[in-house]
């Protein structure tokens, strides 16, 4: 693994709360020897492994310009993966292991096909920086990615005052020593498109990779675990083996549990030792489906499973209802629906809630919401998630990956980035380029589509199904923590200032022949 969080700094020191619970979870790690989000040296070392952990450039220990997933990042990694397949204690195969970060940047360093990798388990993590990291359907969304730097990143660079250099930096001098012109969180705001060089640098081609592949995603990992993980998966179709497991609960579980930690291995022994021990022959997907607090096992030979049906639900507006389409959807009479849309803003939300359902309803997959509108402005944000609501009206929520309380699934678009690429879209999903910014005429409606995140939900007989739609996480919405004024997006005024779109008031329309609908992935 190679990483910017230093190789010096144990896993309970780096975050006690954390640890502490792994290991009575786990009953494994070595307290002194345990790092945060890679692999436990007193589990794999015992097995027969070498465990490799590097401070990468410019942080830690190791001097240099401090970067984040970009070309010197990866070409230093080729460099560590090629340096350990000739040791003398090598057997010239070289596996890949991390969580989060250390996930990231793996599918980045696996497009370079170094000569001595031969597998990869990624844990988490994402690939796509701009849609699963920096701008969430197209709206900045890099609260987070702000808080990581300047407190995971920036505080462990080399020559900083926890690893000082010799001779000492300058606060100048260690100002520049980073591969970023400016400051970072700016240079963050300023990449409004998908179609720049900072950002392509850092998101792999996925393509490219040509090694055996085992992608933990974390279906509660709404905002950053979640989406990207998968993606990695679809995307590495010349690896000569995929594997996909889709689970939930909080992360790091996902990397240090028992019956995960024992999954890796197998993985690891069958590519990099050789062992016959079945591997080749397991289902290629494996999804936990979380059904209140009862946990479901499905598999399949891709994803989404196969079988999964893409089935419409119609918004009706008059009624503010959502239910299965029927043949009648195409011929709903003209309707309209409107709200306030502004950060923060009481009330700024539409609420749409099914019938009691009549038998469990299991959607695996991504989804996606088609929706007629107009704004009064000329751009709008759209925050959507999808609910589960018991009979008192109570909602269903589950432990995500750092939210106690996810909903079925969230979504999110900025309204000027909504073209969309035919070729690459599918029923579940709409592919956005973010190639090109498409100003709202006032007043005038326009088509477009919002992708929720994948989910792997049972939503139970007798509960209703709830779709929200809204102008910011503050109007009503779950955030991506709780409570919704969390730190992964700005709220009140900070938003705007922050890149969100100015107030406005959204109306939803339909008219004979465009209905408004969403797409649920139905098992």
């Amino acid at each position: 693994s190679v990483g910017p969080y230093p190789k010096s700094i144990p896993f309970k020191t780096w975050s006690p709360a954390d640890h502490g619970r792994q290991i009575m979870q786990s009953g494994q790690g070595a307290a002194d020897l345990m790092h945060w989000e890679t692999g436990l040296p007193d589990y794999w070392v015992p097995n027969g492994y070498v465990l490799l952990r590097c401070d990468q450039r410019g942080s830690g220990q190791s001097p240099g310009k401090l970067d984040v997933l970009g070309p010197q990042v990866q070409r230093d990694f080729v460099d560590a993966i090629e340096w350990a397949g000739v040791q003398a204690w090598s057997n010239g195969r070289v596996g890949l292991l991390g969580d989060s970060y250390f996930a990231a940047v793996q599918w980045l360093v696996a497009q370079h096909q170094p000569r001595h990798l031969k597998a990869m388990v990624a844990v988490q993590g994402f690939t796509d920086f701009y849609r699963d990291a920096l701008r969430h359907g197209g709206m900045l969304s890099s609260r987070f990615l702000d808080l990581w730097f300047e407190g995971r990143v920036r505080q462990m660079q080399h020559g900083g005052a926890r690893f000082p250099a010799d001779p000492p930096l300058s606060a100048a001098q260690l100002a520049a020593n980073t591969v970023f012109e400016r400051d970072f969180r700016q240079l963050l705001r300023e990449h409004t498109l998908a179609n720049n060089r900072f950002v392509t640098e850092r998101t792999p081609d996925l393509a490219k990779i040509k090694v055996p592949v085992f992608a933990y995603a974390n279906a509660g990992g709404l905002g950053l675990h979640g989406r990207g993980t998968i993606e990695g998966f679809r995307g590495a179709v010349n690896a000569p083996m995929r594997r996909l497991k889709v689970g939930t609960g909080q992360d790091p579980d996902a990397m240090y549990t028992p019956a995960e930690v024992e999954q890796q291995r197998r993985f690891f022994d069958h590519h990099l030792k050789g062992r016959r021990n079945g591997v080749d022959s397991e289902p290629a997907v494996t999804v936990m489906v979380r059904r209140g607090s009862d946990l479901i096992r499905r598999e399949g030979s891709d994803y989404p499973l196969p079988g999964t049906q893409a089935v419409r639900w119609t918004l009706d507006l008059g009624r503010q209802s959502i239910g299965p389409s029927s043949g009648q959807d195409s011929s709903a009479a003209p309707d309209q629906l409107s709200y306030a849309a502004a950060p923060g803003a009481a009330g700024g939300l539409l609420r749409f809630t099914s019938a009691p359902l009549a038998a469990d309803l299991e959607l695996i997959g991504p989804l996606r919401l088609h929706l007629h509108l107009s704004s009064s402005g000329s751009d709008t944000d759209l925050f959507v998630a999808l609910r589960e609501l018991r009979p008192d009206g109570s909602e269903v929520t589950a432990q995500g990956a750092q939210d106690p309380n996810l909903p079925v699934a969230m979504g999110w678009l900025r309204a000027s980035l909504r073209k969309s690429d035919p070729a690459r879209s599918s029923d579940w999903r709409a592919w956005h380029p973010y190639d090109e910014v498409q100003p709202l005429s006032p007043g005038v409606p326009v088509a477009l589509d919002i992708n929720l995140w994948p989910t792997a939900w049972v939503l139970q007989q007798g509960h209703r199904l709830v779709l929200d739609i809204g102008g910011s996480d503050q109007a009503g919405m779950v955030s991506f923590t709780h409570p919704p004024a969390g730190p992964w997006r700005p709220d009140g005024v900070s938003a705007i200032a922050n890149g969100a779109a100015p107030p406005c008031t959204v109306t939803l329309r339909s008219e004979p022949g465009a209905p408004n609908y969403l797409v649920l992935p139905v098992r």
